[in-house]
């Protein structure tokens, strides 16, 4: 235990809550599962939370005001009511053998702001944003292969498509993000496992490759602990074997690139990432055999706003949303452990 409250230390370290400037640790475009290497070929451990095959869920967070970052804005601020989103997830095993899975899978995660009050300065960019779909479109390959009783490896790769296009899908070169995840895990018991990987992204706003670390144990019947440094922490309690409770915290970035159409001269595309850390508890609960509830509240922490100008005759600039609530509701469906070790 004392481990995990040093582990803890060091990850709120991190965070820096009176400039809520984002550490350059967390990386872009990426959500608390993106490094997640549970159900790829034998990882987890006893008890863990629950692999899943289909998911859709909602997301809202609460009211939140765009106060001014790095350079001075006049009163009064933009202000969103709410930030609704929507999550449907897909992923499929193509190949599904002892010394060998392959899993495909597909994310379609829109999102929209309502956006209550438009301040003074930039009242174009918000007034776009308001009530507009903001997509994210992601195909994945996951491979994943034992090496030995004792080690394993995994690689996903990911073709995304982030803005505010029009149609369902579009992979133009302004949209598109490219994203790879190799990783290495020891698991020498069924209820210790530990690994490194490094996460490789490729954006319309940059290119980044950055490192990480995964733990996960199971301590007793009831209790575990899984983390994914930097995108996610989590203690675990099973309450029972139809009931887990989780509480942490989850990191999650986004990158959008937005068509500005407004009569204050910011006429032109504009690359936009919000960046968040949530402090949350979630629930797990089995409604019948392969269907399950899952419900999840917390606070948000929101780092900087960026609203990056691709044309130089437009100004780039950054705003800190206010703190917020969070809730998520959705079902999945996960099959049964015996169905991965067939």
């Amino acid at each position: 235990m004392r481990f995990l409250l040093i582990i803890l230390a060091l990850f709120l370290g991190l965070i820096d809550t009176d400039a809520q400037s984002r550490p350059e640790i967390f990386p872009e475009d990426i959500e608390s599962s993106t490094l997640n290497v549970k159900c790829l070929c034998q990882p987890g451990v006893d008890n863990k939370s629950r692999s899943r095959g289909l998911d859709i869920s909602y997301q809202l967070l609460g009211n939140a005001i765009f106060e001014p970052k790095d350079q001075a804005l006049q009163e009064p601020f933009s202000e969103q009511e709410s930030l609704q989103g929507l999550i449907f997830k897909l992923r499929f095993p193509i190949i599904n053998r002892e010394r060998f899975r392959l899993i495909v899978g597909y994310s379609y995660r829109p999102e929209r702001y309502q956006i209550v009050n438009f301040g003074t300065d930039f009242t174009d960019i918000f007034q776009n944003l308001d009530q507009r779909w903001l997509k994210s479109n992601s195909f994945s390959l996951t491979l994943s292969k034992p090496l030995g009783e004792n080690y394993y490896t995994g690689l996903r790769l990911r073709l995304m498509s982030n803005g505010d296009y029009g149609q369902w899908l579009n992979f133009g070169e302004r949209y598109t993000i490219y994203n790879a995840v190799g990783l290495f895990g020891i698991k020498k018991r069924s209820d210790l496992e530990w690994g490194v990987g490094i996460n490789f992204s490729s954006s319309f706003r940059r290119t980044i490759a950055l490192p990480f670390v995964f733990y996960n144990q199971t301590f007793s019947e009831k209790w575990g602990v899984e983390m994914i440094l930097p995108s996610q922490l989590y203690l675990r309690y099973n309450l029972k074997p139809t009931s887990i409770i989780l509480t942490g915290f989850e990191y999650n970035s986004r990158s959008y690139s937005v068509d500005i159409n407004g009569t204050q001269g910011f006429n032109g595309i504009y690359n936009m990432n919000h960046s968040e850390l949530r402090a949350i508890a979630s629930l797990e609960q089995r409604l019948v055999p392969w269907l399950w509830l899952n419900a999840k509240v917390g606070f948000q922490l929101n780092f900087s706003t960026d609203f990056d100008a691709v044309d130089a005759l437009n100004t780039s600039f950054n705003v800190e949303p206010t703190n917020s609530p969070f809730f998520q509701i959705g079902l999945f469906i996960s099959p049964p452990n015996s169905y991965f070790n067939e």
